[in-house]
C-alpha cells in the first residue's frame, strides 16, 4: 500500500491518509509479533508497555481508515456529478 501510494496521482491529503494508513497496518503488525514473543518469555513490564502501544496504533489506524473511507466517498460523489 505505501508503495502503490507514492506512485499514485492522488493529492496531498489523499495521499497522505493512505500513506499513514500504510504505516500504521506495519506497525501493528510489528507491535503484534514483539507483544506476543515478549509474553511468552514472561517480560510482563516490557509488554504492558507494548500493549498500550498495540492500543494507540489501533486507534490510529481505526481512525485513519474511518478517514480513508470518507475521502473515497466524497472521491466517489464528486466523480459521479461530473459525468
Amino acid at each position: 500500500m505505501i508503495r502503490v501510494t507514492i506512485k499514485s496521482e492522488a493529492t496531498g491529503m489523499t495521499k497522505g491518509i493512505l500513506f499513514l494508513t500504510g504505516i500504521s497496518t506495519t506497525l501493528l503488525f510489528i507491535f503484534y509479533i514483539g507483544y506476543e514473543l515478549l509474553r511468552h518469555k514472561g517480560d510482563d513490564d516490557l509488554v504492558g508497555s507494548i500493549e498500550a502501544l498495540l492500543y494507540l496504533t489501533t486507534l490510529f489506524f481505526s481512525i485513519l481508515v474511518i478517514l480513508s473511507l470518507v475521502m473515497i466517498r466524497r472521491m466517489r460523489d464528486r466523480n459521479s456529478s461530473q459525468s
